[in-house]
């Protein structure tokens, strides 16, 4: 894809987490196993990061305190 490994996962997920952190504990995700990309942005993010595997989706918890 055209798009794909420019940063613009990695500068969502900041701007997700510095507003999230406002009144959120904790985000939740679910990506697919193969979008390893997407896992290394959530792994690389700072926060606390919590996975589990369930039939075809990883979900994702990102601590935010």
């Amino acid at each position: 894809m055209r798009h794909e490994r420019h940063g613009i996962g990695a500068a969502l997920v900041r701007h997700v987490v510095a507003n999230a952190r406002a009144g959120l504990e904790e985000l939740i995700a679910e990506v697919l196993p193969e979008n390893v990309p997407m896992l290394t942005v959530f792994e690389r993010s700072g926060c606390p990061m919590r996975t589990r595997h369930e039939g075809q989706v990883v979900h994702v918890t990102l601590g935010l305190n």
